[in-house]
């Protein structure tokens, strides 16, 4: 939840303008976007592996702040509110 571009870049030893230029070539994204499918991603997964596991524990582990903004991501990435989303794999 605390990864920013600004610490990634600074881990790949590179900066914030070269980092965020090469994910919008390679992947058509902006880094937050990006960032966000990977967590829904997971947070997909999590759900399949933990089908018990409350709402706040898979928008925890997926590095989100709080509920609101997993299911606002959820469904901005994915089109449907996280329940639906679990129901259609």
């Amino acid at each position: 939840s605390t990864l920013t571009i600004d610490s990634l870049a600074k881990k790949l030893r590179t900066n914030r303008s070269t980092l965020s230029a090469l994910i919008n070539k390679k992947y058509g994204m902006t880094f937050k976007t990006m960032l966000a499918s990977y967590r829904i991603a997971f947070a997909k997964q999590y759900m399949l592996d933990n089908p018990n596991a409350s709402v706040d524990d898979v928008a925890e582990v997926s590095g989100f702040g709080d509920r609101s903004t997993f299911f606002h991501k959820f469904k901005e990435v994915t089109g449907m509110s996280p329940k639906v989303g679990l129901t259609k794999q």
